[in-house]
């Protein structure tokens, strides 16, 4: 036993130097784990702003900023470059351009001056052109209440004669609105069957002899 108690102790002695040694170690181990990747760390940022601080190119961010702010102050204050639009012009504007072309190219087609005569004449808007084709171009005019009167008496004349009253309004019509060209006596019987009928309702609606939707359409309330 005694010498079995002096080998325990011997252990007991040897185990803790073992120990004290080993936490003799351990504490500068663990500070050295722990503290390397603080110092890494540290060291990274210290590089960086002296990066930025003192750039080999002589980068100062101050002065970049205050550059970039000016030249934003610049972009703002030009002004913008606006492309003039260009006008476009709607269908009926297209159309109403074709049929003065078709006019003016025309045999014989009326000068600016009849035109201008026309309007004194009869008011500013009340002289109007129609094409149903290049060859097929009529200017007229609205007929008056005296006018109309008259052809009124005269188909009824003419229906008291044995004649077709409706053909002799219509007639009647076409050739006291139609200013040009001038009809002559063979107009109705060479021309397309549906010219006279469509010229004389053309100028009965210049006339404002217009159908109740169309009225309606006209109308507003105040």
């Amino acid at each position: 036993m005694p010498h079995n108690h002096k080998s325990v102790i011997a252990s007991l002695k040897e185990a803790q130097r073992d120990v004290e040694a080993g936490v003799a170690v351990l504490p500068r181990e663990k500070k050295t784990v722990v503290a390397a990747p603080q110092a890494a760390s540290v060291q990274k940022e210290e590089n960086l702003m002296n990066d930025i601080q003192d750039d080999g190119d002589g980068f100062d961010l101050d002065a970049e900023l205050q550059k970039a702010m000016s030249a934003a102050e610049e972009a703002q204050q030009e002004p913008e470059e606006v492309e003039a639009a260009v006008p476009t012009k709607s269908p009926e504007e297209s159309l109403h351009d074709q049929v003065k072309a078709y006019l003016h190219a025309s045999d014989n087609a009326p000068s600016e001056a009849d035109i201008d005569g026309w309007k004194r004449k009869h008011g500013k808007h009340s002289v109007h052109v129609v094409a149903f084709a290049p060859d097929h171009v009529y200017v007229f005019r609205h007929l008056t209440g005296g006018e109309w009167d008259k052809i009124q008496q005269l188909s009824e004349q003419k229906r008291k004669a044995g004649a077709d009253p409706s053909k002799a309004m219509k007639e009647s019509i076409v050739r006291q609105g139609v200013l040009w060209p001038k009809l002559d006596v063979n107009f109705f019987a060479n021309s397309p069957a549906g010219i006279p009928d469509t010229l004389s309702d053309s100028i009965l609606a210049a006339s404002y002899f217009l159908r109740p939707e169309v009225t309606f359409n006209l109308t507003t309330s105040l």
